[in-house]
């Protein structure tokens, strides 16, 4: 549990990152590609901490001789990982809608 728990904390630590992050886009001066990135960031990350927090749950509810069945959670890292990197990767090749301006 606690490690699932605090597997949760970090990434979601890292999800409000870059939320503070996405409200000062402007400040930031972020164009549309970086705009797209910090918004998957934020769905990873609040994906990854889901699966900590499951993790947790799972070990508090399972009877004790099972409680490694917890540990077979982290298998869902690696579907997250490869769904986001696809889909991220997609946004990328996508031209600049807003090009900058050269002026």
């Amino acid at each position: 549990m606690i490690y699932g728990l605090g597997f949760a904390a970090i990434f979601g630590l890292f999800a409000l990152l870059h939320f503070q992050a996405w409200q000062q886009r402007e400040a930031l001066e972020l164009n549309a590609v970086e705009q797209f990135i910090t918004r998957a960031s934020i769905l990873r990350n609040l994906l990854m901490a889901s699966i900590g927090l499951l993790s947790a749950v799972i070990a508090w509810v399972i009877p004790l001789h099972l409680v490694g069945m917890a540990g077979y959670t982290y298998l869902l890292v690696s579907i997250v990982e490869t769904l986001n990197g696809h889909l991220e990767g997609e946004g990328r090749r996508k031209p600049d809608p807003l090009p900058e301006d050269t002026t």
